[in-house]
């Protein structure tokens, strides 16, 4: 690496929150704030055993732990103002589109995960990687962004490098290969890359979700996201692609439910004064990653993550619905990061 591209690395971890110092307009949290209550302002913290439904232009208070090893992925309902499920970011490898036409297959973002498709049509002799050129899954979801994308009329066998565990270790290299499309069904071969024992799945599409996914460590079709007009928020870890210099980096944040959800910024106007008028006045991104990672920084010198508390989102659900919505700690009440805090207001 040059000299050049050695400064921008260093600038691209300062942007993920490894090198960064504390800004004037960030909220230093030098003890954690409780998981269920804003000391700035505790109208509605939230009883997790009975959440209330949010009414409109009543502040409402939640939270969510991922886990200090951001092990979990949660998906929430501001609608409801509760979590609809919760899974580890290992459940699963990949998954399929479940929308009519569209034969998309994406990767688990969670694992830092990475595909290559190779020039060889027989899964049984392709028992190694030599010479295959390996893409990232792209943070956006766009499906000519991410690793593998259409499969359609794709025939060759796929590697894929399935990524990282909690604890940092590899979990292992794995093939597939596509032996059919029917109208609701997707059939395949898979096995470990350097194996020659081959196995068949098959995984059922359908419409109520956004994805079917597979796992190979068990061999099973999975359900892991909720019924796509059920949740607006997943909370996990995912992976983003710095463009310059080109860089893969597992982030901590926010996807979007990637149905008829979009998100917009409001970093002018204080969280107190956006208004249902303003909401509708706001441009829109159907961008998954919209909120994502970056309303917090990492501040080296106390070791501790900061809140950018004048970072503002309103969330437009796919009822049409609006929410306004801020982050106000990443820690749990016992001091342990992974616990994304925050407020919010349906409109």
């Amino acid at each position: 690496m040059n000299y050049l591209n050695l400064i921008k690395l260093i600038s691209v971890l300062i942007t993920v929150g490894l090198l960064s110092s504390c800004k004037k307009d960030e909220l230093p949290l030098t003890a954690p704030i409780n998981s269920i209550t804003n000391p700035n302002n505790p109208i509605n913290p939230t009883d997790l055993n009975n959440p209330q439904e949010p009414t409109p232009n009543v502040l409402f208070l939640n939270s969510v732990d991922m886990g200090e090893d951001y092990g979990d992925q949660i998906w929430f309902s501001l609608s409801s103002n509760k979590v609809i499920k919760t899974n580890l970011r290992t459940d699963w490898d990949f998954s399929f589109d479940n929308r009519d036409g569209k034969h998309i297959l994406y990767l688990n973002a969670a694992t830092i995960p990475s595909a290559a498709i190779s020039t060889s049509n027989d899964i049984i002799t392709l028992t190694n990687d030599v010479g295959l050129d390996y893409k990232n899954e792209h943070h956006s979801g766009a499906p000519d962004k991410i690793a593998i994308g259409d499969i359609s009329n794709l025939k060759s066998v796929l590697v894929i490098d399935r990524g990282y565990a909690p604890d940092g270790s590899q979990i292992g290299k794995w093939k597939i290969q596509i032996t059919s499309i029917g109208g609701d069904s997707y059939t395949f071969s898979y096995a470990e890359l350097n194996s020659t024992t081959i196995k068949t799945g098959a995984v059922k599409t359908n419409s109520s979700y956004n994805r079917t996914a597979f796992s190979f460590s068990t061999d099973t079709e999975i359900q892991i996201e909720p019924a796509k007009d059920a949740y607006d928020l997943c909370f996990t870890q995912y992976t983003n692609m710095f463009s310059d210099p080109p860089l893969a980096y597992s982030v901590n944040g926010v996807i979007i439910n990637s149905n008829n959800t979009t998100v917009a910024e409001e970093f002018t106007i204080p969280f107190e004064g956006i208004t249902k008028t303003r909401a509708e006045e706001l441009t829109y991104s159907a961008n998954v990653d919209v909120i994502g990672y970056d309303w917090k920084q990492f501040d080296l010198q106390n070791n501790i993550y900061n809140i950018q508390t004048n970072q503002n989102y309103v969330v437009k659900t796919s009822y049409g619905d609006y929410f306004k919505i801020r982050f106000i700690s990443f820690y749990n009440e016992n001091g342990l990061k992974g616990a994304p805090g925050f407020e919010f207001m349906k409109l």
